[in-house]
Protein backbone atom coordinates (compact mmCIF):
# COMPACT_ATOMS: atom_id res chain seq x y z
CA UNK A 1 0.00 0.00 0.00
CA UNK A 2 1.19 3.29 -0.41
CA UNK A 3 0.08 7.03 -0.43
CA UNK A 4 1.63 8.85 -3.79
CA UNK A 5 1.20 12.51 -3.01
CA UNK A 6 1.04 14.65 -5.73
CA UNK A 7 3.41 17.18 -4.02
CA UNK A 8 7.63 16.80 -4.59
CA UNK A 9 9.68 15.04 -2.16
CA UNK A 10 10.96 18.37 -1.13
CA UNK A 11 8.20 19.98 -0.44
CA UNK A 12 7.31 17.24 2.53
CA UNK A 13 9.98 18.11 4.39
CA UNK A 14 9.15 17.61 8.35
CA UNK A 15 10.59 20.92 9.44
CA UNK A 16 8.93 23.41 6.23
CA UNK A 17 6.46 22.31 4.86
CA UNK A 18 3.28 24.47 5.01
CA UNK A 19 -0.07 23.53 6.53
CA UNK A 20 -2.33 23.61 3.51
CA UNK A 21 0.50 21.51 1.68
CA UNK A 22 -0.46 19.10 4.71
CA UNK A 23 -4.31 19.71 4.68
CA UNK A 24 -3.78 19.17 1.05
CA UNK A 25 -1.63 15.39 1.71
CA UNK A 26 -3.98 14.49 4.25
CA UNK A 27 -6.99 14.35 2.28
CA UNK A 28 -5.09 12.39 -0.73
CA UNK A 29 -4.10 9.82 1.67
CA UNK A 30 -7.56 9.85 3.27
CA UNK A 31 -9.15 9.20 -0.28
CA UNK A 32 -6.43 6.12 -0.86
CA UNK A 33 -7.02 4.97 2.69
CA UNK A 34 -10.91 4.52 2.18
CA UNK A 35 -10.50 3.14 -1.21
CA UNK A 36 -8.10 0.40 0.27
CA UNK A 37 -9.14 -0.30 3.53
CA UNK A 38 -12.97 1.29 4.25
CA UNK A 39 -14.19 1.89 7.63
CA UNK A 40 -10.98 -0.03 8.72
CA UNK A 41 -8.70 3.32 8.90
CA UNK A 42 -10.95 5.22 10.87
CA UNK A 43 -8.37 5.22 13.88
CA UNK A 44 -5.17 5.84 11.14
CA UNK A 45 -7.05 8.43 9.45
CA UNK A 46 -7.74 10.26 12.85
CA UNK A 47 -4.12 10.15 13.53
CA UNK A 48 -3.28 11.45 10.01
CA UNK A 49 -5.11 14.15 10.38
CA UNK A 50 -5.39 15.58 14.11
CA UNK A 51 -1.79 14.82 14.77
CA UNK A 52 0.98 15.48 11.95
CA UNK A 53 3.27 17.34 13.31
CA UNK A 54 5.30 20.35 11.96
CA UNK A 55 8.73 19.89 14.15
CA UNK A 56 11.69 18.44 12.49
CA UNK A 57 12.87 14.98 13.46
CA UNK A 58 16.17 15.02 12.88
CA UNK A 59 17.77 13.25 16.32
CA UNK A 60 16.44 9.59 15.39
CA UNK A 61 16.78 8.14 12.52
CA UNK A 62 16.03 4.12 12.56
CA UNK A 63 16.39 2.41 9.21
CA UNK A 64 15.24 -1.00 8.93
CA UNK A 65 17.75 -2.28 6.44
CA UNK A 66 17.61 -4.98 3.41
CA UNK A 67 18.85 -7.88 5.72
CA UNK A 68 16.43 -7.03 8.95
CA UNK A 69 15.18 -10.48 9.77
CA UNK A 70 11.39 -10.50 9.62
CA UNK A 71 9.97 -10.88 12.89
CA UNK A 72 13.04 -9.33 14.62
CA UNK A 73 12.02 -5.38 14.99
CA UNK A 74 9.54 -4.37 17.53
CA UNK A 75 9.10 -1.18 18.51
CA UNK A 76 7.13 0.35 21.73
CA UNK A 77 4.56 2.81 21.10
CA UNK A 78 1.40 4.38 22.05
CA UNK A 79 -1.81 6.50 20.38
CA UNK A 80 -0.99 10.14 21.08
CA UNK A 81 -4.06 11.91 22.42
CA UNK A 82 -5.55 9.28 23.76
CA UNK A 83 -7.18 9.26 27.76
CA UNK A 84 -5.94 6.47 29.32
CA UNK A 85 -2.81 6.16 26.00
CA UNK A 86 -3.15 2.57 24.37
CA UNK A 87 0.60 0.98 24.53
CA UNK A 88 1.76 -1.48 22.16
CA UNK A 89 4.28 -3.10 19.92
CA UNK A 90 4.48 -2.39 15.94
CA UNK A 91 5.95 -5.46 14.36
CA UNK A 92 7.67 -6.17 11.44
CA UNK A 93 6.35 -9.47 9.97
CA UNK A 94 5.24 -10.79 6.54
CA UNK A 95 1.80 -11.18 5.29
CA UNK A 96 0.22 -14.79 3.78
CA UNK A 97 1.02 -13.40 -0.07
CA UNK A 98 4.85 -12.94 1.27
CA UNK A 99 4.77 -9.19 1.54
CA UNK A 100 6.00 -7.02 4.52
CA UNK A 101 3.24 -7.04 7.47
CA UNK A 102 3.12 -4.06 10.25
CA UNK A 103 1.06 -5.03 13.05
CA UNK A 104 0.39 -3.08 16.19
CA UNK A 105 -0.48 -4.97 19.06
CA UNK A 106 -1.20 -3.24 22.19
CA UNK A 107 -1.14 -5.46 25.29
CA UNK A 108 -0.65 -8.77 22.96
CA UNK A 109 -4.22 -7.94 21.68
CA UNK A 110 -4.16 -6.96 18.03
CA UNK A 111 -6.27 -4.36 16.72
CA UNK A 112 -4.84 -2.97 13.36
CA UNK A 113 -3.01 -4.96 10.48
CA UNK A 114 -1.64 -2.97 7.75
CA UNK A 115 0.05 -4.59 4.84
CA UNK A 116 2.40 -2.23 3.05
CA UNK A 117 2.16 -3.83 -0.01
CA UNK A 118 6.19 -4.42 -0.51
CA UNK A 119 7.29 -7.50 -1.92
CA UNK A 120 10.24 -8.87 0.43
CA UNK A 121 12.72 -7.93 -3.00
CA UNK A 122 11.79 -4.59 -2.28
CA UNK A 123 13.11 -4.02 1.11
CA UNK A 124 16.24 -2.48 -0.36
CA UNK A 125 14.14 0.63 -0.83
CA UNK A 126 14.57 2.14 2.34
CA UNK A 127 12.00 1.33 4.61
CA UNK A 128 12.19 4.34 7.28
CA UNK A 129 10.50 4.28 10.74
CA UNK A 130 11.86 7.94 11.77
CA UNK A 131 11.01 10.04 15.09
CA UNK A 132 11.96 11.12 18.69
CA UNK A 133 11.85 9.33 21.54
CA UNK A 134 8.73 10.34 23.34
CA UNK A 135 7.48 12.68 20.29
CA UNK A 136 5.99 11.56 17.45
CA UNK A 137 6.70 8.23 15.24
CA UNK A 138 6.91 9.17 11.25
CA UNK A 139 6.25 5.70 9.16
CA UNK A 140 7.29 5.95 5.61
CA UNK A 141 9.21 4.78 2.56
CA UNK A 142 11.17 6.48 -0.27
CA UNK A 143 12.83 5.28 -3.60
CA UNK A 144 9.49 3.41 -3.77
CA UNK A 145 7.74 6.12 -5.74
CA UNK A 146 8.91 9.81 -7.37
CA UNK A 147 7.00 11.11 -4.25
CA UNK A 148 7.68 10.33 -0.23
CA UNK A 149 4.40 8.86 1.79
CA UNK A 150 3.51 9.82 5.35
CA UNK A 151 2.10 6.59 6.47
CA UNK A 152 1.14 6.64 10.10
CA UNK A 153 1.88 8.35 13.42
CA UNK A 154 2.35 7.07 16.88
CA UNK A 155 3.76 8.43 19.80
CA UNK A 156 7.43 6.83 20.22
CA UNK A 157 7.59 5.28 23.59
CA UNK A 158 10.57 3.22 23.46
CA UNK A 159 12.63 1.26 20.79
CA UNK A 160 14.51 -2.04 20.99
CA UNK A 161 16.17 -4.62 18.69
CA UNK A 162 15.28 -8.22 19.41
CA UNK A 163 15.16 -8.39 22.86
CA UNK A 164 12.51 -6.30 22.99
CA UNK A 165 9.61 -9.06 22.22
CA UNK A 166 8.43 -9.80 25.35
CA UNK A 167 9.40 -12.64 27.98
CA UNK A 168 8.19 -15.34 29.50
CA UNK A 169 9.29 -14.86 32.71
CA UNK A 170 11.23 -16.36 34.26
CA UNK A 171 12.77 -18.27 32.00
CA UNK A 172 16.31 -17.39 30.32
CA UNK A 173 16.13 -19.04 27.35
CA UNK A 174 14.56 -19.19 23.60
CA UNK A 175 14.54 -19.82 20.22
CA UNK A 176 12.19 -18.24 17.72
CA UNK A 177 10.87 -20.70 14.94
CA UNK A 178 9.14 -20.58 11.90
CA UNK A 179 6.27 -22.82 10.28
CA UNK A 180 5.61 -22.62 6.70
CA UNK A 181 2.24 -22.80 5.31
CA UNK A 182 0.97 -25.69 3.74
CA UNK A 183 0.05 -25.18 -0.51
CA UNK A 184 -3.58 -26.90 1.00
CA UNK A 185 -4.34 -23.69 2.53
CA UNK A 186 -4.93 -22.36 5.94
CA UNK A 187 -5.06 -24.08 8.88
CA UNK A 188 -6.00 -23.68 12.25
CA UNK A 189 -5.72 -25.04 16.06
CA UNK A 190 -3.05 -27.20 13.75
CA UNK A 191 -0.81 -29.90 15.73
CA UNK A 192 3.10 -29.87 15.11
CA UNK A 193 5.47 -32.26 16.26
CA UNK A 194 8.80 -30.58 17.59
CA UNK A 195 11.46 -33.03 19.04
CA UNK A 196 13.89 -31.02 21.37
CA UNK A 197 17.52 -32.10 22.15
CA UNK A 198 19.13 -31.77 25.48
CA UNK A 199 22.88 -31.69 24.04
CA UNK A 200 24.17 -29.69 20.69
CA UNK A 201 23.67 -30.14 17.60
CA UNK A 202 22.59 -27.91 14.58
CA UNK A 203 19.07 -27.40 14.85
CA UNK A 204 16.96 -28.17 11.75
CA UNK A 205 13.62 -29.37 10.70
CA UNK A 206 11.57 -30.42 13.82
CA UNK A 207 14.78 -30.40 15.68
CA UNK A 208 16.26 -28.18 18.43
CA UNK A 209 19.28 -29.09 20.52
CA UNK A 210 19.39 -26.95 23.82
CA UNK A 211 23.26 -27.34 24.61
CA UNK A 212 22.82 -28.62 27.69
CA UNK A 213 20.88 -25.63 29.42
CA UNK A 214 17.38 -27.12 29.97
CA UNK A 215 16.28 -29.59 32.27
CA UNK A 216 17.38 -32.91 31.84
CA UNK A 217 13.75 -34.25 32.57
CA UNK A 218 12.44 -31.44 29.72
CA UNK A 219 10.34 -30.11 32.81
CA UNK A 220 10.98 -26.53 32.10
CA UNK A 221 9.98 -26.40 28.07
CA UNK A 222 7.48 -24.23 27.00
CA UNK A 223 6.06 -22.93 23.89
CA UNK A 224 4.33 -19.30 23.03
CA UNK A 225 2.94 -17.71 20.01
CA UNK A 226 4.35 -15.07 18.38
CA UNK A 227 4.18 -12.88 20.29
CA UNK A 228 6.65 -13.96 23.22
CA UNK A 229 4.00 -14.86 25.84
CA UNK A 230 1.05 -16.38 24.99
CA UNK A 231 1.46 -19.90 25.86
CA UNK A 232 0.38 -22.37 23.54
CA UNK A 233 -1.05 -25.74 24.24
CA UNK A 234 1.68 -29.00 24.03
CA UNK A 235 1.98 -32.66 24.97
CA UNK A 236 4.83 -34.47 25.88
CA UNK A 237 4.72 -38.14 23.64
CA UNK A 238 7.93 -39.10 25.02
CA UNK A 239 11.40 -38.86 26.14
CA UNK A 240 14.71 -40.13 27.37
CA UNK A 241 15.54 -37.95 30.36
CA UNK A 242 19.39 -35.85 29.20
CA UNK A 243 18.22 -37.01 25.51
CA UNK A 244 15.75 -35.83 23.92
CA UNK A 245 11.50 -35.27 23.99
CA UNK A 246 9.06 -35.50 21.27
CA UNK A 247 6.46 -32.58 21.97
CA UNK A 248 2.88 -31.62 20.50
CA UNK A 249 2.34 -28.12 20.18
CA UNK A 250 -0.97 -26.57 19.25
CA UNK A 251 -0.26 -23.97 16.56
CA UNK A 252 -3.62 -21.31 16.59
CA UNK A 253 -3.26 -20.32 13.05
CA UNK A 254 -0.98 -21.14 10.22
CA UNK A 255 -1.32 -19.50 6.99
CA UNK A 256 -1.61 -20.86 3.13
CA UNK A 257 2.04 -21.17 1.50
CA UNK A 258 3.92 -19.01 1.25
CA UNK A 259 2.70 -17.79 4.45
CA UNK A 260 4.43 -18.64 7.81
CA UNK A 261 4.05 -18.00 11.64
CA UNK A 262 6.21 -17.61 14.11
CA UNK A 263 6.21 -19.54 17.44
CA UNK A 264 8.80 -19.84 20.30
CA UNK A 265 10.96 -22.56 22.33
CA UNK A 266 11.58 -21.19 26.00
CA UNK A 267 14.00 -23.48 28.31
CA UNK A 268 16.47 -22.66 31.07
CA UNK A 269 14.23 -22.60 34.69
CA UNK A 270 15.59 -25.11 36.94
CA UNK A 271 12.14 -24.62 39.09
CA UNK A 272 9.81 -25.42 35.98
CA UNK A 273 7.85 -28.78 36.04
CA UNK A 274 6.05 -30.19 33.34
CA UNK A 275 2.32 -28.84 32.42
CA UNK A 276 1.62 -30.66 29.22
CA UNK A 277 -2.07 -31.31 28.55
CA UNK A 278 -3.13 -33.36 26.01
CA UNK A 279 -6.81 -32.38 25.93
CA UNK A 280 -5.98 -28.82 25.10
CA UNK A 281 -3.70 -30.38 22.05
CA UNK A 282 -5.84 -32.89 20.36
CA UNK A 283 -9.32 -33.48 18.79
CA UNK A 284 -9.50 -36.30 21.17
CA UNK A 285 -6.74 -37.77 23.48
CA UNK A 286 -6.40 -40.35 26.69
CA UNK A 287 -3.70 -41.29 28.71
CA UNK A 288 -5.16 -43.20 31.14
CA UNK A 289 -3.36 -42.17 34.24
CA UNK A 290 -6.75 -41.01 36.37
CA UNK A 291 -7.59 -44.49 37.05
CA UNK A 292 -11.25 -43.63 35.97
CA UNK A 293 -12.49 -44.60 32.53
CA UNK A 294 -13.80 -41.32 31.26
CA UNK A 295 -17.56 -41.96 30.01
CA UNK A 296 -18.19 -39.09 28.41
CA UNK A 297 -15.48 -40.13 25.80
CA UNK A 298 -15.62 -43.97 25.98
CA UNK A 299 -18.04 -46.49 25.25
CA UNK A 300 -16.36 -49.85 26.63
CA UNK A 301 -17.08 -53.93 27.21
CA UNK A 302 -14.84 -55.78 29.62
CA UNK A 303 -12.49 -52.45 30.14
CA UNK A 304 -10.47 -51.34 33.06
CA UNK A 305 -8.11 -48.59 33.98
CA UNK A 306 -5.01 -48.92 36.18
CA UNK A 307 -1.70 -47.69 36.48
CA UNK A 308 -1.86 -45.44 33.58
CA UNK A 309 -3.22 -48.04 31.07
CA UNK A 310 -6.59 -49.14 29.63
CA UNK A 311 -6.78 -52.64 29.57
CA UNK A 312 -9.45 -54.69 27.50
CA UNK A 313 -10.03 -58.28 28.82
CA UNK A 314 -11.76 -60.96 27.05
CA UNK A 315 -13.38 -63.92 27.89
CA UNK A 316 -14.10 -66.68 26.16
CA UNK A 317 -17.54 -65.75 25.55
CA UNK A 318 -17.53 -62.01 25.49
CA UNK A 319 -15.32 -59.50 23.41
CA UNK A 320 -13.76 -56.53 25.01
CA UNK A 321 -13.68 -53.26 23.49
CA UNK A 322 -13.14 -49.04 23.97
CA UNK A 323 -14.83 -47.29 21.23
CA UNK A 324 -15.01 -43.26 21.34
CA UNK A 325 -18.62 -42.08 22.30
CA UNK A 326 -19.44 -40.28 18.66
CA UNK A 327 -21.56 -37.27 20.87
CA UNK A 328 -17.75 -36.66 22.15
CA UNK A 329 -16.02 -36.64 18.72
CA UNK A 330 -16.65 -38.11 15.90
CA UNK A 331 -13.42 -37.76 12.98
CA UNK A 332 -13.87 -36.85 9.72
CA UNK A 333 -10.74 -36.85 6.82
CA UNK A 334 -7.98 -35.45 6.87
CA UNK A 335 -7.21 -37.37 10.35
CA UNK A 336 -4.13 -38.37 12.36
CA UNK A 337 -4.39 -41.43 14.91
CA UNK A 338 -1.81 -42.45 17.01
CA UNK A 339 -1.34 -44.74 20.06
CA UNK A 340 0.84 -46.89 21.84
CA UNK A 341 -0.76 -50.22 22.42
CA UNK A 342 -0.16 -53.91 22.95
CA UNK A 343 -1.66 -57.10 22.61
CA UNK A 344 -1.28 -60.97 24.83
CA UNK A 345 0.04 -63.50 22.41
CA UNK A 346 -3.36 -65.15 21.70
CA UNK A 347 -4.52 -66.28 18.42
CA UNK A 348 -7.81 -64.10 18.97
CA UNK A 349 -8.44 -61.23 16.49
CA UNK A 350 -7.54 -58.06 17.78
CA UNK A 351 -7.48 -54.08 17.08
CA UNK A 352 -4.56 -52.11 17.95
CA UNK A 353 -5.87 -48.88 16.92
CA UNK A 354 -8.09 -47.50 14.51
CA UNK A 355 -10.87 -45.12 13.30
CA UNK A 356 -13.97 -46.94 12.65
CA UNK A 357 -17.82 -46.45 12.29
CA UNK A 358 -18.65 -49.25 14.79
CA UNK A 359 -19.91 -47.10 17.47
CA UNK A 360 -21.96 -45.17 14.91
CA UNK A 361 -23.87 -49.12 14.05
CA UNK A 362 -21.71 -49.03 10.78
CA UNK A 363 -20.33 -52.73 12.04
CA UNK A 364 -16.85 -51.64 10.91
CA UNK A 365 -17.91 -51.51 7.33
CA UNK A 366 -15.89 -48.15 6.92
CA UNK A 367 -12.65 -48.39 8.62
CA UNK A 368 -8.57 -47.83 8.93
CA UNK A 369 -7.02 -49.87 11.36
CA UNK A 370 -4.16 -51.24 12.90
CA UNK A 371 -5.22 -55.41 13.74
CA UNK A 372 -4.04 -58.45 14.53
CA UNK A 373 -4.64 -61.54 11.73
CA UNK A 374 -5.48 -64.54 13.29
CA UNK A 375 -6.05 -66.56 10.41
CA UNK A 376 -2.06 -65.84 9.47
CA UNK A 377 -0.54 -64.85 12.51
CA UNK A 378 0.65 -61.13 11.83
CA UNK A 379 0.19 -57.51 12.30
CA UNK A 380 -2.17 -56.32 9.59
CA UNK A 381 -2.98 -52.49 8.26
CA UNK A 382 -6.55 -52.84 7.06
CA UNK A 383 -8.66 -49.76 5.44
CA UNK A 384 -12.40 -50.40 4.29
CA UNK A 385 -15.35 -48.43 2.46
CA UNK A 386 -18.72 -49.14 2.05
CA UNK A 387 -17.21 -53.25 3.30
CA UNK A 388 -14.66 -53.95 0.99
CA UNK A 389 -11.24 -54.11 2.01
CA UNK A 390 -7.67 -53.56 0.67
CA UNK A 391 -5.07 -55.24 3.67
CA UNK A 392 -1.37 -55.00 3.97
CA UNK A 393 -0.08 -57.88 5.69
CA UNK A 394 3.30 -57.51 7.78
CA UNK A 395 5.40 -60.49 8.60
CA UNK A 396 5.67 -60.79 11.99
CA UNK A 397 3.56 -60.31 15.61
CA UNK A 398 4.68 -59.92 19.38
CA UNK A 399 3.20 -58.72 22.75
CA UNK A 400 5.28 -55.81 22.93
CA UNK A 401 4.44 -52.08 22.92
CA UNK A 402 4.47 -50.08 19.15
CA UNK A 403 3.20 -46.96 18.38
CA UNK A 404 0.52 -47.36 16.06
CA UNK A 405 0.14 -44.22 13.48
CA UNK A 406 -2.29 -44.07 10.77
CA UNK A 407 -2.84 -40.68 8.30
CA UNK A 408 -5.84 -40.79 6.70
CA UNK A 409 -6.87 -37.67 4.20
CA UNK A 410 -7.89 -36.22 1.00
CA UNK A 411 -4.88 -36.27 -1.56
CA UNK A 412 -6.15 -34.40 -4.72
CA UNK A 413 -9.45 -36.19 -4.53
CA UNK A 414 -8.49 -39.70 -3.35
CA UNK A 415 -8.72 -40.94 0.06
CA UNK A 416 -5.51 -41.70 0.90
CA UNK A 417 -4.68 -43.90 4.46
CA UNK A 418 -0.92 -44.29 5.34
CA UNK A 419 0.08 -46.80 8.13
CA UNK A 420 2.94 -46.23 10.31
CA UNK A 421 4.32 -48.60 12.72
CA UNK A 422 6.99 -46.96 15.50
CA UNK A 423 7.47 -44.42 12.77
CA UNK A 424 8.42 -46.74 10.14
CA UNK A 425 5.68 -46.15 6.95
CA UNK A 426 4.30 -49.97 6.29
CA UNK A 427 2.14 -49.22 3.90
CA UNK A 428 -0.17 -46.98 1.80
CA UNK A 429 -4.02 -47.63 0.45
CA UNK A 430 -5.82 -45.70 -2.02
CA UNK A 431 -8.25 -48.06 -3.15
CA UNK A 432 -10.59 -48.79 -0.87
CA UNK A 433 -10.47 -46.11 1.96
CA UNK A 434 -13.14 -43.94 3.80
CA UNK A 435 -14.02 -40.73 2.02
CA UNK A 436 -15.52 -37.38 3.06
CA UNK A 437 -19.07 -38.65 3.20
CA UNK A 438 -17.37 -41.13 6.17
CA UNK A 439 -18.17 -38.49 9.14
CA UNK A 440 -18.87 -41.09 12.01
CA UNK A 441 -15.86 -42.44 12.91
CA UNK A 442 -14.43 -43.07 16.13
CA UNK A 443 -11.14 -44.19 17.90
CA UNK A 444 -11.24 -48.35 18.27
CA UNK A 445 -9.43 -50.94 20.32
CA UNK A 446 -10.77 -54.55 20.28
CA UNK A 447 -9.85 -58.05 22.07
CA UNK A 448 -12.21 -60.47 20.21
CA UNK A 449 -13.97 -63.28 22.57
CA UNK A 450 -11.05 -65.57 24.20
CA UNK A 451 -10.18 -66.30 27.55
CA UNK A 452 -6.68 -64.35 27.88
CA UNK A 453 -6.66 -62.32 24.84
CA UNK A 454 -6.32 -59.02 26.62
CA UNK A 455 -5.18 -55.43 24.53
CA UNK A 456 -3.02 -52.71 26.97
CA UNK A 457 -3.43 -49.18 25.82
CA UNK A 458 -0.81 -46.68 27.17
CA UNK A 459 -2.58 -43.18 25.42
CA UNK A 460 -4.17 -42.39 22.11
CA UNK A 461 -5.07 -39.08 20.11
CA UNK A 462 -6.38 -38.07 16.85
CA UNK A 463 -4.66 -34.28 15.36
CA UNK A 464 -5.52 -32.64 12.31
CA UNK A 465 -3.66 -33.80 9.02
CA UNK A 466 -3.83 -31.93 6.31
CA UNK A 467 -1.31 -32.83 3.10
CA UNK A 468 1.10 -31.68 2.58
CA UNK A 469 1.93 -31.18 5.67
CA UNK A 470 2.87 -27.26 6.82
CA UNK A 471 6.94 -27.48 7.00
CA UNK A 472 9.25 -26.42 9.74
CA UNK A 473 11.07 -23.55 8.73
CA UNK A 474 14.35 -21.65 10.09
CA UNK A 475 15.32 -21.71 13.84
CA UNK A 476 16.53 -18.68 15.08
CA UNK A 477 19.58 -18.08 17.08
CA UNK A 478 19.78 -18.38 21.00
CA UNK A 479 17.85 -15.22 23.11
CA UNK A 480 19.33 -14.75 26.56
CA UNK A 481 16.66 -12.40 28.92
Amino acid sequence: MSFVSTYPTNTLKFGSVMRVEIEKFLEEARRQLDQLFGQDVRDIKTLLSEKLALESYETFNFKLKPSTPVGETRLLVSYPGRTPQVRGWFLLGESPTGNILLKFIPSQILIAEIDLQLTKTMRNKNIFIRGNLGDTLHLYWSNLYPYSSIFAQLDVVDMYKLVAIPWLDPWTYRKSHEIIGSTAGEVTDYQVRITVHYGGGADSGEHVYLNGKCRTDFGDIRFTDSDGVTELPYWMEEKVDGDYAVFWVKIPRIPANPGKTTIYVYYGNPSATYTGDGDQVFEFFDDFEDGVIDTNKWDVNNASEANGLLTLSATSTLDAYAWGRTTFFSASINKRVKARSKRALVDKFSILCGLTDSEAGGGRYDAVMWTYAAAVDVFRARSKNDNTAEDTDLTFNDDIFHIWEILWYDDGGVPTAKFFMDGALQATHSTYVPTAADTDLTVEFYAGALAGNTIDVDWVFVAKYIYPEPSHGVWGSEETK
